[in-house]
């Protein structure tokens, strides 16, 4: 079983945070704390098996490189704010759409996080496995459960 188990998900990385009193900063912390979900999604559904693991697979390598490419984003607001303290008039135009766009992004990325709980949820809903819904096996053995303590019940109290 072992062998066959695909290994859980490697942790989102824990790149640096954005320096104090930049634009960046809030976006990038929401960033994070959403590749954490998606972490915590991605494992969950790895030991559930409740998504097929080409859709895993697909979203993950969306979502690093959607991470990637804002973290890069937030990279480049730091420079433009570093570049605003020469030219000010001139940068701050662009400084604001960069820092739109960033922030954008993040709520696309968490638009994605809240459409994976959905998918698993509807995924799971049925906790199915062989076509058939899993309770009601867990119903099944429970019942028998149920039965053999009555019977042995049955069998102590008989003299």
């Amino acid at each position: 079983r072992a062998r066959t188990s695909p290994l859980p998900p490697a942790p989102p990385p824990r790149g640096p945070l954005t320096p104090n009193g930049s634009a960046a900063r809030h976006p990038m912390a929401r960033l994070a704390k959403a590749e954490r979900a998606m972490h915590e999604l991605r494992r969950a559904t790895a030991a559930s098996n409740s998504v097929a693991a080409e859709h895993v697979r697909d979203t993950a390598a969306t979502a690093e490189s959607g991470s990637a490419a804002l973290r890069a984003m937030a990279g480049d607001v730091v420079a433009m704010e570093r570049a605003a303290e020469v030219a000010p008039a001139q940068t701050r135009p662009a400084l604001t759409a960069a820092i739109a766009r960033l922030d954008a992004g993040v709520a696309d990325y968490e638009a994605m996080i809240a459409a994976a709980v959905e998918v698993i949820s509807l995924a799971g809903e049925g906790v199915h496995r062989g076509g058939h819904d899993i309770r009601d096996d867990i119903r099944h053995a429970t019942d028998r459960l149920r039965g053999l303590a009555e019977g042995l019940a049955h069998f102590r109290n008989d003299p």
